[in-house]
């Protein structure tokens, strides 16, 4: 009797999202629209952001700048006089911002464009940039060199998380992977979890 040779399980690509749990759901969503269904994606935040209680300095600020939506789930942590006024580097933050109560700008951009923004608006009174422990860009150095009296404050860090179980099994497993990277710290923390 012959016997029949079996054809080999055919595993779809996989796309594995890095990013915190929000950012990964909006951009399985976002990827699903654009690429169809013929590839599977996998959640395994490789950070996690915490946010200890933090006093704000004295200031007096005129507005916040944001560059991070991030840096709004802060806001509960903080303690001191919050101005209302709000400069967002895109436009996702600044409806945040909004829904917080925030009279929020957007920069509709990057932190280039932020910068642009705010160099040209040159607002009144001091800027207080809320930001994560590893800020890009010297955004605050960049505006007091040019004039603009901004101080910035560290409201959150990312806690380094490992991959999830689902993530390893994808990986022993034969076909084309993917990881999408959106920062240095996630990249450096992807080469880390990936060697061990």
């Amino acid at each position: 009797m012959l016997r029949q040779s079996r054809a080999p399980a055919v595993v779809r690509p996989a796309v594995i999202l890095t990013r915190p749990a929000a950012q990964s759901a909006r951009f399985a969503t976002q990827l699903r629209a654009r690429l169809g269904e013929g590839f599977d994606i996998l959640t395994a935040p490789l950070m996690a952001p915490e946010f200890p209680a933090t006093r704000l300095p004295d200031g007096p600020f005129s507005a916040l700048i944001l560059t991070s939506g991030t840096a709004l789930e802060a806001l509960p942590h903080l303690t001191g006089a919050l101005p209302r006024r709000a400069y967002c580097v895109g436009h996702r933050t600044a409806e945040a911002a909004r829904a917080l109560g925030l009279d929020a700008v957007s920069a509709d951009g990057d932190a280039e464009a932020l910068l642009a923004l705010l160099l040209d608006q040159r607002p009144e009174g001091g800027l207080l940039h809320l930001h994560g422990e590893a800020p890009r860009g010297d955004l605050v150095a960049r505006l007091m060199a040019a004039g603009v009296a901004a101080e910035g404050l560290c409201v959150y860090r990312q806690r380094a998380l490992p991959l999830t179980q689902a993530a390893t099994a994808r990986l022993a497993q034969p076909g084309p992977v993917a990881f999408p990277v959106f920062s240095p710290q996630t990249a450096e923390q992807l080469v880390i979890a990936l060697a061990s």
